[in-house]
């Protein structure tokens, strides 16, 4: 990985080197070459360099077929496990220059070139000192455990957005179906109370029977006689 700065300085030069060559140093060759009676140009390679952009991939974990989308988390964690792996490579190539320098010691105190032995140390401290700068086991193991509390944190939420909404929602489903049916069945179970219907006030204090029904009629027929 390299800044974006390097990278557009890097691709500008390089099209300047080659726009210099290609319009100002193969014209002055053909000149040249045909004032001098020599007509053919040498052919030159050129190597064009693709630069291929990093990309990051994030695959499934476990039994889950949907993968969460890149966060900054993911970032940060893609971003520790380089400087990690880096920090390593560094350490171990600095382990190899020590050791290297332990053995010219060793071999120059065989041969009793004593000033040697003492650069051969001295070097090989001064390659310690400069791979164990500013670092510490605490720092390391607080470094290791951030990374691996980072990738279960992610797992875990990967993992809930995968499979435990949808669980989740299932359950719920079926609790409110059961709940339905047994509120349904306590409902066939128990009778259905109708309030009486209302009867209409007919506007008479008490029953009337027939012989004052036709002792109505005949004082209505006397009445229209």
């Amino acid at each position: 990985m390299q800044r974006e700065s390097d990278f557009m300085a890097s691709v500008d030069s390089s099209w300047i080197s080659w726009g210099v060559g290609v319009f100002i140093l193969k014209p002055l060759k053909w000149t040249l070459s045909s004032v001098l009676g020599d007509s053919k140009v040498p052919e030159e390679e050129e190597v064009l360099i693709y630069v291929e952009l990093l990309q990051i991939v994030k695959f499934a974990r476990g039994l889950h077929a949907k993968v969460s989308p890149m966060n900054d988390v993911d970032i940060g964690v893609y971003q520790l496990m380089q400087s990690e792996q880096l920090l390593s490579q560094k350490v171990e190539s600095l382990s190899q220059e020590a050791e290297k320098c332990k053995d010219d010691a060793r071999s120059a105190c065989r041969a009793g070139k004593k000033q040697l032995v003492f650069n051969a140390y001295q070097a090989g401290v001064g390659a310690l000192k400069l791979s164990m700068k500013d670092v510490t086991v605490e720092k390391a193991e607080n470094l290791v455990d951030q990374i691996q509390e980072l990738c279960d944190t992610q797992d875990e939420v990967a993992q809930t957005l995968a499979g435990a909404g949808v669980n989740g929602l299932e359950m719920d489903s079926e609790e409110l179906e059961k709940e339905l049916d047994s509120l349904l069945q306590d409902s066939a179970k128990e009778p259905v109370h109708l309030h009486p219907v209302p009867q209409k006030d007919s506007g008479f204090a008490g029953a009337i029977s027939d012989a004052e029904l036709e002792a109505e009629l005949e004082k209505l027929s006397v009445c229209d006689g």
